[in-house]
């Protein structure tokens, strides 16, 4: 292979496991991540003539390649060097016609849509939300790795929710992301104190960045308040500005600087189904790092970078020593188009600077 093909950015679209074969009729390629959404991918078809277009989807065998419920794997990088983006499941045909052409944009979600279908009204007892999740995710015919909880739940209520809004519900109550690894549903703590994965310079990189720091909805303390019937009073949970547990390189986090800059102010959050002091406690702790990395956020963009995935760590230079550090991803597009090449596009939170 010569270096300008090693280098040259590259997709590889399977069909139910088999390579689509006329991939130079796609205009366009897009795979759509962001923390605590189904992701989403989508398949555009350059302009087509009505012939060409029978020859590609719109006869009835060819159709049939992208049918509703059709397994989908997009991958994506340079050269040979492609990483697995996606596995899912086509859930929409968009086809656009005039009198002499045929166009065709397929869209998919990941394999977490099947959650999404239909609400249930259920109570799950005497379970961790480990046992729900794993529980749940086999009810969908999901692989899993899901990491244990400890504390067991006497009663929850799944009360006319689908299971995606309900299991979320509880991700974020006990400070937990859920999402897929391709095949495989994944429930975990929130991993923004994990190490650096990578690291992406302003200059180095051509990064195009857009910094906010907001402290409009940073506070000085949260408190969750439930009830304990067993011993009829309340529990109080609570958490305060500084014990967020990591600054991601930073000295001073958004909610401490809102105490320092505008005085202590306290979130409260009622009647939160908790069953013990140790649940409260954990709940005010999670939400109180969830507004957090609402502090600082980043919008950008790069060439097209594979390895950019919700949930990863980075750490950005170059942007001086005040915003330098480890970034959370929140979101991330991958985009390869016949017009402008292989760019990725993300949106990144961090707690601290």
């Amino acid at each position: 292979m010569s270096v300008t093909a090693a280098l040259a950015p590259r997709a590889q679209v399977l069909i139910n496991h088999k390579p689509f074969q006329l991939m130079h009729w796609l205009e366009s390629i897009t795979v759509s991540e962001t923390l605590d959404a189904i992701s989403m991918f989508t398949l555009k078809f350059a302009e087509l003539s009505l012939t060409t277009a029978h020859q590609v989807w719109l006869s009835p065998e060819n159709f049939l390649t992208f049918d509703i419920g059709t397994q989908v794997q997009i991958q994506m990088g340079f050269g040979n060097a492609l990483e697995p983006l996606i596995i899912g499941e086509i859930t929409a045909l968009e086809p656009d016609f005039t009198d002499q052409t045929a166009n065709l944009t397929v869209r998919g979600h990941d394999l977490r849509h099947r959650l999404s279908r239909g609400s249930k009204n259920r109570v799950f007892s005497n379970k961790t939300d480990s046992d729900i999740a794993q529980a749940i995710a086999l009810e969908h015919n999901l692989m899993t790795k899901i990491e244990p909880t400890k504390t067991q739940l006497d009663y929850i209520r799944q009360t006319w929710q689908t299971d995606l809004a309900f299991l979320q519900a509880r991700a974020n109550q006990i400070g937990y992301e859920m999402g897929m690894d391709l095949q495989t549903f994944y429930f975990r703590p929130r991993q923004f104190k994990k190490s650096k994965q990578f690291t992406l310079d302003l200059v180095r990189d051509h990064l195009t960045l857009s910094l906010r720091i907001s402290t409009m909805n940073q506070v000085g303390a949260v408190e969750v308040r439930g009830w304990n019937a067993t011993q009829n009073e309340p529990f109080l949970g609570r958490a305060s500005a500084g014990s967020e547990g990591s600054t991601m390189g930073g000295t001073l986090t958004g909610t401490q600087q809102s105490v320092q800059k505008f005085g202590s102010t306290t979130q409260v959050l009622p009647d939160q189904e908790v069953s013990s002091q140790e649940e409260a406690d954990q709940a005010a702790q999670n939400y109180l790092n969830q507004i957090s990395l609402d502090y600082l956020s980043v919008d950008g963009s790069c060439s097209g970078y594979p390895k950019m995935r919700p949930g990863t760590v980075i750490e950005l230079t170059g942007i001086g020593s005040r915003f330098n550090g480890l970034y959370y991803v929140n979101r991330a597009d991958h985009t390869l188009s016949q017009s402008a090449g292989y760019t990725t596009s993300f949106s990144l939170k961090r707690n601290a600077v």
